[in-house]
């Protein structure tokens, strides 16, 4: 059991190495084709010069009296905009396809990185539950299910990669209390010994086909709040009632977001972005939420100030994506619990 420390380490760095050699390839491709662009579009540039100058050439005839070239000025000036036109119309169609190309490139290879990723990081995931079962020892243990854990947060990750890439995550679920949404998403997260569900004034269930993407959106921002925070601190969690559904509030009280920041990620939840706009180094976490809640008919904001001077953020579920809870045992949620690993889903 010495070893396995330094294997599962090794197993995260190659997959961490294979992400982002093959992101680097992409950026690679993607300016080949900007490379492109550029060319066809300078030439466009000096056919609209070309044109320029002998519309110059007759307006200085025109200038100096010579009334035959009239009739030739008009029709150059008319040509000079057709070919402008038309440059503009050829840059314009080049370039939308060649982002949509790479855009396609990009998530194919998004999607197949990410399959190969969950197939490796699911491996060794059972290979620890299976030590788990043949050993009995406290701190072997204690050490497995650490590294279980931490194997998760892998999984985490190779989740928003599909969703970033078009693909559905591979997990499905019934119908699902509020409250156990809320656990299974900060049993997924490092942290998840800082945080604590406050409150949970609402008994009804998630219907099952949002349960994995309100999980995934929760864990990202648990995950956020408790990078971004003092470790000494809790991020609370609060399950709140509204007019349309619920609320579920995040509130941290870490280094707080700049008006720029706010502003960039509002901008972020309007209009999620494609797989090439991620930037380098990718950021996943925030993107991945704007895309499932656009997806699945919820509304996530991360642009307020919490009343600990860190971070609020809201993930606002409709009631049409709630429904009655199946049995009394699910009616009676606890209102106020701190997290384990083990909560599910």
């Amino acid at each position: 059991m010495s070893m396995s420390l330094p294997v599962v380490a090794a197993i995260l760095l190659a997959l961490t190495l294979l992400a982002t050699l093959t992101y680097v390839a992409m950026l690679r491709s993607q300016r080949r084709h900007l490379a492109g662009e550029v060319r066809e579009s300078r030439a466009a540039c000096r056919e609209r010069d070309r044109a320029l100058q002998e519309w110059i050439a007759d307006l200085s005839d025109t200038e100096r009296g010579n009334p035959s070239r009239t009739e030739d000025h008009g029709r150059v000036g008319r040509r000079f905009a057709e070919l402008l036109a038309d440059a503009n119309r050829v840059v314009t169609r080049r370039m939308a396809a060649e982002r949509a190309a790479t855009e396609d490139i990009a998530r194919q290879l998004l999607v197949d990185l990410a399959r190969r990723l969950r197939g490796m990081s699911g491996e060794q995931q059972n290979r620890i539950l299976e030590a788990m079962r043949r050993h009995d020892h406290p701190d072997v243990v204690a050490d497995l299910m650490e590294f279980d854990h931490r194997g998760q947060q892998v999984l985490r990750q190779v989740a928003n990669l599909l969703v970033l890439a078009g693909a559905w995550p591979g997990r499905t679920h019934e119908n699902t209390p509020v409250v156990d949404v809320v656990r299974g998403a900060f049993s997924r997260i490092e942290g998840y010994l800082r945080v604590r569900v406050v409150r949970s004034e609402d008994q009804r269930a998630v219907t099952g086909r949002v349960v994995e993407p309100l999980v995934m959106v929760l864990a990202e921002l648990l995950d956020n709040a408790t990078r971004y925070s003092h470790p000494d601190t809790e991020v609370r969690v609060a399950v709140e009632i509204t007019q349309h559904g619920i609320a579920i509030v995040v509130e941290d009280a870490g280094i707080g977001l700049t008006a720029t920041d706010r502003g960039r990620i509002a901008r972020l939840m309007r209009e999620p972005i494609g797989v090439t706009e991620l930037g380098t180094p990718p950021k996943l976490g925030l993107a991945t939420c704007a895309l499932l809640a656009h997806r699945y008919g919820f509304r996530v904001s991360v642009d307020a100030e919490s009343v600990f001077g860190g971070v609020r953020a809201v993930v606002l579920v409709p009631g049409p994506l709630l429904v009655a809870p199946s049995s009394p045992h699910e009616a009676g949620a606890s209102t106020s619990d701190r997290a384990g690993p083990d909560a599910k889903p």
